[in-house]
């Protein structure tokens, strides 16, 4: 899942889906849980939609609920605006 980077007794699945509403808006949502050695279950939801204003210019709002174990915080929420040229 992340690459090789972790340990070999890393194990991990995630799922997803998405959903297109209209032409301009989608959503989609990602969950995914691993675990690294001994460190305990960590988890991931994460939600995302995706509006596109114009075929330049786009949303994306992507709200993450997080089971880290590792004290980073429980929800993050970022917002992404796109303009192509």
């Amino acid at each position: 899942m992340y690459g090789g980077v972790y340990d070999a007794d890393t194990t991990a699945y995630s799922i997803d889906g998405s959903y297109k509403f209209t032409d301009k808006l989608s959503a989609s949502f990602i969950h995914a849980n691993w675990e690294i050695g001994n460190s305990g279950d960590m988890r991931e939801t994460d939600i995302i939609v995706d509006y596109k204003f114009t075929n330049a210019l786009s949303a994306r709002l992507l709200h993450a609920d997080l089971n880290d174990n590792a004290g980073y915080g429980k929800y993050r929420s970022r917002l992404y605006v796109s303009y192509k040229f």
